[in-house]
């Protein structure tokens, strides 16, 4: 396997911490070796100041939901794999629990709770798939969500920067809709009151490299 120098091995990375957010993800450059048959083991730990929320709209107003639980894992320990000039991700899963959001209110929160089929299914699973080798710098990567026993692919956007040395942070938003997990808006007041399909996840996470 092709050494790999220090610079290059930090853009690689930035590119595992952006997996999260949600979960999980971090801009390098794809500017580095082929890492051949064998596997690179990454370990990133998410800090207190990142913040995730879960945001919709009905026909009367709007609604945001924010995560106040601890990210689980808060340290995660992945592997990355060149195949088809392309990057394979494995390992941990960020896992939400979905009664740690807060929606401002208590029958808000049991509306989104309810939605979502909390009792059944209590975590958003948020996995990191891979990315591919462009040649430019890296902006999205492939993710997959599950919510409510159904899992979906997405191709997540983000931005990033690097506020301070050794810390980095991604944000973004990545639009998705209830029916995606068979999930049905609710409605209140007899049907007067409808939520939308979509929702929006926009997150703001700042991640370190061990």
């Amino acid at each position: 396997m092709q050494r790999i120098k220090y610079n290059q091995y930090d853009r690689l990375m930035k590119a595992i911490l952006l997996q999260y957010i949600l979960v999980t993800l971090l801009a390098i450059s794809s500017h580095f070796p082929l890492l051949a048959q064998s596997p690179t083991v990454l370990n990133t730990v998410i800090l207190d100041s990142s913040s995730l929320q879960i945001s919709g709209s009905s026909n009367i107003n709007e609604f945001e939901c924010i995560y106040r639980g601890v990210f689980n894992p808060s340290t995660f320990r992945h592997t990355l794999l060149f195949q088809d000039n392309r990057y394979v991700i494995e390992g941990d899963t960020l896992k939400l629990v979905i009664e740690d959001f807060d929606c401002g209110r208590r029958g808000i929160n049991r509306d989104f709770r309810n939605t979502l089929k909390n009792s059944d299914f209590p975590t958003i699973d948020i996995t990191p798939i891979g990315f591919t080798n462009t040649g430019s710098l890296l902006s999205e990567i492939k993710i997959s969500i599950s919510l409510a026993g159904v899992t979906k692919n997405y191709t997540l956007n983000f931005e990033s920067d690097s506020p301070s040395e050794g810390v980095f942070r991604i944000n973004g938003r990545q639009k998705l809709t209830m029916r995606d997990f068979n999930l049905e808006p609710p409605k209140a007041l007899f049907g007067l009151i409808k939520v939308d399909n979509e929702l929006v996840i926009s997150f703001d996470i700042f991640l370190r490299h061990l």
